[in-house]
């Protein structure tokens, strides 16, 4: 999405998801979340946003 400022794991519809990136972090990933432009046909990578786990 464009113009978002943190991104963060739906923990109510997919749990599983959000423990991943919480267990990845532990194990030393380095987590990275950047704002988009989508169009159909381009992806433009914008901005790192924060990331709330």
């Amino acid at each position: 999405m464009e113009n978002v400022d943190h991104f963060e794991p739906n923990w109510r519809t997919d749990p599983d998801f959000g423990q991943a990136l919480l267990d990845a972090r532990s194990q030393g990933v380095t987590l990275l979340a950047c704002d988009c432009k989508v169009t159909p046909e381009t992806l433009e990578i914008g901005k790192p946003v924060e990331i709330v786990l």
